[in-house]
């Protein structure tokens, strides 16, 4: 939908050997994009949004919210970078995400982190803590009240376009679980 395998292929949101993993990649990041966006905007918004980029001529608020664009607030113009591509906000999420769950080892009596020579095993929780901090930095929090460059800045200051937004903030992840 919004990422694609090529977004993974740079530094800090490298994914190695996704080629052998594509297919299951692909289905991964289908799902968790879905599931974070119907979080964040609300059911109702995300379908909207969903069923008109699927339109042949979209209108620009939809493709303004997918790609990213130039809104103000009071005096003073801010840019949210959009959702898709290397710079947009879902690559530091499914870069966390992918990199939580790939990190572990189901092994039919439990979940256990892989083991291998000359290294230890690092927490993921250590290793995505950054990438997602990244994603909510671009998202912003309401609850802070977020609105420089941020996907809440933009729809705030565009909230007549968007009249079914049901906005949620997303919590942390960070090594103490808090």
């Amino acid at each position: 939908m919004f990422t694609t395998p090529q977004d993974f292929d740079y530094q800090p949101y490298n994914l190695p050997n996704l080629e052998k993993k594509v297919a299951a990649f692909e289905a991964f990041r289908e799902d968790y994009e879905a599931a974070i966006l119907k979080e964040i905007l609300g059911v109702e918004l995300y379908n909207e949004f969903i069923d008109a980029l699927e339109e042949d001529y979209p209108e620009d608020k939809w493709t303004d919210l997918r790609d990213g664009a130039l809104y103000q607030e009071g005096e003073i113009s801010y840019e949210w970078k959009g959702l898709i591509g290397k710079t947009g906000a879902l690559v530091p999420y499914i870069y966390a995400m992918w990199t939580l769950f790939s990190a572990r080892n189901n092994s039919g009596v439990g979940i256990t982190m892989p083991k291998s020579e000359n290294s230890y095993a690092v927490s993921p929780a250590n290793e995505v803590s950054g990438p997602y901090a990244q994603f909510i930095s671009m998202i912003g929090r309401k609850c802070r009240g977020e609105k420089k460059n941020t996907l809440y800045g933009f729809l705030k200051a565009n909230e007549a376009d968007y009249p079914n937004l049901v906005w949620t903030d997303l919590g942390s992840i960070n090594s103490f679980d808090l």
